[in-house]
């Protein structure tokens, strides 16, 4: 997983579980200690919604729009 403000760091997605159109995953990130953020998130059409849990800082909504072909 790729994030635009740090395009040449890399986080692996473990706990990757998907139920038809649902996908729940977290990763370990460094946020000047490690966390870990936890993905729910929910696909229809070329578009998703739901949210993304950071540790102790609370859980935010995510919603995002298919740009173009993943990048293998």
């Amino acid at each position: 997983m790729t994030d635009d403000s740090s395009p040449d760091k890399n986080d692996v997605a473990s706990d990757i579980n998907v139920e038809g159109t649902k996908v729940t995953f977290n990763i370990m990130t460094d946020m000047g200690q490690p966390v870990k953020v936890d993905f729910a998130l929910e696909f229809e059409d070329k578009s998703y919604k739901g949210s993304v849990s950071v540790g102790q800082f609370g859980s935010f909504p995510i919603k995002g729009e298919l740009e173009g072909d993943p990048k293998l």
